[in-house]
């Protein structure tokens, strides 16, 4: 749909990554790492389309009221961590709902916003991530200590 409507000097994509684009993913490399690769694309697609009038926006959300949280319809994360663990994660990390997420990213596509993270605090992670990512990666090894003791030993010797 972007290359036809360029033709009419406009149009937008809006691809999603993640914040794990910005932050070290342990457990998660390799879906960081393709956070990170939609993140580069994206701002590489900026720049090509531009000039097209197509512009490019790259969704990068933080934790949200989602399905995923309990390993969604084909998680993985059913399997290895306890029931009343996800919950407990849920509930501290995922305040925002998934109406509120849509309604200000939805907004913020509107305005043409370049990278767009909801909830807004995150925002302050990927800037943190950016000038001083020694203070990042401490808290990041701190809490994966927590979920590797919350899981168990078991799961990471491969038995």
């Amino acid at each position: 749909m972007a290359a036809s409507r360029s033709r009419n000097g406009f149009g937008h994509v809006v691809n999603t990554a993640s914040m794990a684009a910005f932050l070290p993913v342990p457990m998660g490399a390799p879906y960081g790492a393709t956070k990170s690769a939609v993140l580069g694309l994206s701002r590489a697609l900026r720049l090509e389309g531009a000039p097209h009038g197509v512009r490019v926006s790259v969704l990068c959300p933080g934790v949200v009221r989602t399905p995923i949280l309990d390993g969604g319809r084909h998680g993985r994360l059913r399997s290895f961590i306890q029931a009343t663990t996800l919950m407990s994660c849920r509930r501290r990390c995922a305040r925002w709902i998934v109406d509120v997420f849509a309604r200000k990213t939805l907004d913020d596509v509107a305005r043409g916003r370049k990278v767009i993270t909801h909830p807004a605090w995150w925002r302050l992670l990927s800037f943190l991530a950016a000038r001083r990512p020694w203070l990042v990666e401490s808290v990041t090894r701190r809490e994966y200590a927590r979920i590797r003791a919350l899981i168990g030993r078991e799961h990471w010797d491969g038995t």
